[in-house]
């Protein structure tokens, strides 16, 4: 299934289809439907459609100076008004009313995703290969760092985080180097 979501993911501009996501995870048709139904308790359809409105949560919550239409755009959507009303239904607010109140929500994908990840999150057992790695020690450069705490509720995370972008703008610090 990680295939397939991974798949999804750089393909969220896309239309995707039933029978691309069953050749993806190597299914026919008909049982990987079932099976996505089963593992994560959607269909394939409203999988991708979440996946596409996670891209558009993250946007609209990290990539503020975007306008509404381009996100939408970029997550495939074929208007802004589709867009506008898909992120209502699963969310509760329109992109233009999140990103204005930077509304703590949860994203859309996350309650699916949480119950298939306790499901599925194992220890992997280790390889013969992974003990045989070439160790290297290097020395790096001295590094300024700033720490912000988050403590709370972990879906007001985003809110940490905007404080902490908005400390970066302030003191004109490039993302690139300070994340």
């Amino acid at each position: 299934m990680q295939h397939v979501l991974d798949y999804l993911q750089t393909h969220h501009d896309q239309s995707v289809s039933l029978n691309q996501l069953a050749k993806v995870a190597g299914y026919s048709p008909c049982h990987f439907q079932r099976l996505c139904q089963q593992k994560l308790g959607l269909g394939p359809g409203k999988l991708n459609e979440l996946i596409r409105l996670q891209r558009g949560y993250f946007l609209l919550s990290y990539r503020t100076w975007l306008s509404v239409t381009d996100i939408a755009f970029d997550c495939g959507y074929e208007s802004p008004d589709s867009f506008s009303r898909a992120f209502k239904r699963v969310t509760g607010y329109t992109p233009t009313q999140f990103k204005a109140q930077q509304a703590t929500i949860t994203p859309p994908l996350q309650p699916y995703l949480h119950q298939w990840n306790e499901e599925t999150s194992t220890m992997p057992v280790p390889s013969q290969d992974d003990f045989n790695a070439q160790v290297s020690i290097i020395s790096l450069p001295e590094l300024e760092v700033c720490a912000l705490r988050h403590s709370g509720y972990p879906a007001r995370l985003n809110g940490s985080i905007q404080r902490f972008i908005g400390w970066r703008r302030q003191h004109k610090l490039p993302p690139d180097q300070y994340r």
